[in-house]
């Protein structure tokens, strides 16, 4: 065994209880993010407002657009890293790796001097009501300007895992995690910044997070470190091609957003898409975890895939079908247990923005019965190499089949038709899923 096979323990053997111990820092790590993203909107609506919570949510569709070139790299890149460390290729992992990082700083110092000059346009674009441009105003300048550090960090969380210390990556992830919310409160309580010092409190999570990691990957004994960077033309654009579902994902997510958001502005007003908001940061928390188990074991397989070890191939993923059928189970069954509490922390009882999410929520929160199946096939594709089928699982998911929920549904059950739009999208997406599954996923021979 090679040093690199010492030091990376994505080449042992896993059993059922090794990969849930593997992928339960991804997972920890996943909950963490989306739980001080909610700390974020709980301190907005509380001490701004729900106008101002429906102003950020405006935004919310074009800060997707942006993220989704970071996961489009890091899905591609994490599956071709992966594999090359399974092939026995460190070092020219790690050439790769200090390239593709390059390359997301490149891209977020542009996407940063586009946002500042042209914050106005955007303003315009998102659809935002005049009382809600000012604090869009507030929110964005502290996003744009470290938006290097955002793509780093969600960088840093997939090559954790590839680099075999998802532990470590939770650990930073907690520290990030609570330099935002103490952040929140100091700069949005006493300091009285409003929607401003939360966006720098999220902004000051995602630094901390950038600087450990830049010096993690500095370490001599990690398998996964800086080194001299090279990234041939073809292999990012293979890159970009296998995480193109990653891409496409966001992509349909943003004008999902857009249009969920012109629809409720359209039936309930602000107050529609603020309760929208708060359905929304519930969603983080329920799959949270299908999200981090689907990202925390995909270099796992992308690794076995390299290394041509078919059994095991064959029993991780049987294995993590059956804990994506119990996941999406415990989410939906969770969101019937803490909707009125989670509800009671954001809003006030009885009001109006309250009454709209109650009602609704049960409606949306049948689609966690379905998510994790889809979420998981293309997460799969994409490790196993073949970006193809996993972008055409996800732009019919989130994009094709949703967006026409959203406009065919409300015109025959009114609100309720919006509520219902995800569920009635991820059950239509589950054939396909299905399908796929059966008849294009096929595993390497064995050695």
């Amino acid at each position: 065994m090679t040093p690199t096979d010492t030091q990376n323990n994505l080449s042992r053997r896993f059993s059922r209880r090794g990969i849930l111990r593997f992928t339960l820092p991804s997972m920890a790590m996943m909950l963490c993010m989306s739980l001080y993203t909610i700390v974020d909107g709980i301190f907005v609506s509380r001490c701004v407002g729900t106008l101002a919570l429906s102003a950020l949510n405006m935004y919310f569709p074009y800060m997707g657009l942006m993220m989704g070139l970071a996961f489009m790299a890091t899905a591609g890149g994490s599956a071709l890293i992966a594999a090359r460390m399974g092939e026995g290729r460190a070092e020219e992992a790690r050439r790769n790796f200090s390239a593709l990082m390059g390359i997301l700083v490149g891209v977020g110092l542009l996407l940063t001097a586009a946002g500042l000059l042209g914050s106005e346009g955007l303003i315009s674009l998102t659809g935002a009501s005049e009382a809600q441009r000012p604090f869009l105003r507030d929110y964005l300048f502290w996003q744009f300007l470290l938006m290097p550090c955002l793509f780093l960090q969600i960088a840093y969380q997939t090559f954790f895992v590839t680099a075999g210390r998802p532990g470590l990556g939770l650990g930073i992830s907690l520290a990030a995690g609570c330099t935002n919310m103490v952040l929140d409160y100091v700069l949005m309580v006493p300091l009285g910044m409003g929607v401003a010092g939360a966006s720098l409190a999220t902004c000051a999570g995602w630094a901390v997070y950038t600087a450990a990691g830049a010096v993690f990957f500095a370490r001599r004994g990690s398998s996964l470190r800086w080194a001299r960077p090279a990234l041939p033309l073809r292999d990012l654009a293979a890159l970009c091609g296998n995480g193109s579902s990653e891409m496409v994902t966001s992509l349909a997510l943003s004008v999902i957003g857009l249009l969920y958001n012109f629809s409720f502005m359209r039936l309930a007003g602000e107050d529609g898409v603020a309760a929208l908001t708060v359905v929304f940061y519930f969603e983080f928390i329920l799959t949270a975890f299908l999200f981090g188990f689907s990202n925390g074991i995909s270099p796992v397989i992308a690794y076995k895939f390299g290394a041509r070890d078919a059994v095991q191939l064959r029993f991780i993923v049987r294995t993590c079908f059956g804990f994506i059928a119990a996941g999406s189970l415990l989410a939906y069954l969770g969101s019937l247990l803490l909707k009125v509490p989670v509800l009671g922390i954001f809003l006030p009882p009885g009001s109006p923005v309250y009454r709209l999410a109650s009602e609704g929520f049960p409606l949306y929160a049948l689609s966690f019965l379905l998510v994790g199946t889809n979420i998981f096939t293309s997460a799969l594709f994409t490790a196993l190499g073949n970006g193809v089928i996993s972008a055409i699982v996800s732009f019919t998911r989130t994009f094709f089949l949703l967006s026409a929920c959203i406009l065919l549904l409300p015109l025959w059950l009114g609100i309720n038709g919006l509520w219902l739009a995800q569920t009635c999208a991820e059950f239509l997406a589950l054939f396909l899923s299905l399908f796929f599954l059966r008849t294009k996923l096929h595993l390497c021979p064995e050695k």
